[in-house]
C-alpha cells in the first residue's frame, strides 16, 4: 500500500473517532447516555488505535526512507542532493533534506557545497567483504 494511502487511512480512522465521541459526548449531555459499547468500539478503539498506526507508521516510513537513500546512492555513485532524493522517494524536498541531515549527524553522510551553491551529500560507502576482513581491531 502507498505511504500517502495508509497516511489517508489514518487520518480517517482517528477523525472517525474523534467524531464518534463528540456525538457520544453531545449524546450523554443531552439524554444521560453515559455509557455505551458503541462509545469503545466506535470512539475510544479508533482514536487510540489510528495514533498507534500513526506512530508506526512515522517510525517506519523513516527507516523506509534510509533504506532507499543509501540504496540509491550506491547507484550515483554515493554523491546525492537533496533534488535527487525527493524524485526518488516519495517525499517533497524538506523531508529529503531532514532525512539527508539524519544521516550527516549519524555519520553516515559528509556534506559538501557544489559551485553553484547546491548542498551534496557524500555518503559513506558500503565496504566490500574483503574490506571488512581487512579492517583492524579498536
Amino acid at each position: 500500500m502507498r505511504e500517502e494511502s495508509k497516511r489517508w487511512i489514518i487520518w480517517l480512522t482517528v477523525g472517525f473517532g474523534w467524531f464518534v465521541l463528540v456525538l457520544y459526548t453531545f449524546a450523554a449531555i443531552q439524554y444521560q447516555i453515559y455509557f455505551d459499547m458503541g462509545l469503545i468500539f466506535f470512539g475510544f478503539i479508533p482514536v487510540v488505535g489510528g495514533h498507534v498506526a500513526w506512530i508506526l507508521h512515522r517510525k517506519n516510513s523513516a527507516v523506509y526512507a534510509q533504506r532507499h537513500i543509501l540504496q540509491f546512492a550506491r547507484e550515483q555513485g554515493y554523491l546525492l542532493t537533496a533534488a535527487e532524493v525527493a524524485l526518488l522517494i516519495p517525499m517533497d524536498i524538506e523531508q529529503a533534506s531532514k532525512a539527508l541531515e539524519q544521516l550527516r549527524r549519524q555519520g553516515m553522510a559528509r556534506l559538501k557545497v557544489a559551485e553553484n551553491g547546491v548542498w551534496v551529500y557524500e555518503i559513506e560507502p558500503l565496504l566490500t567483504y574483503e574490506q571488512k576482513l581487512a579492517a583492524e581491531r579498536v
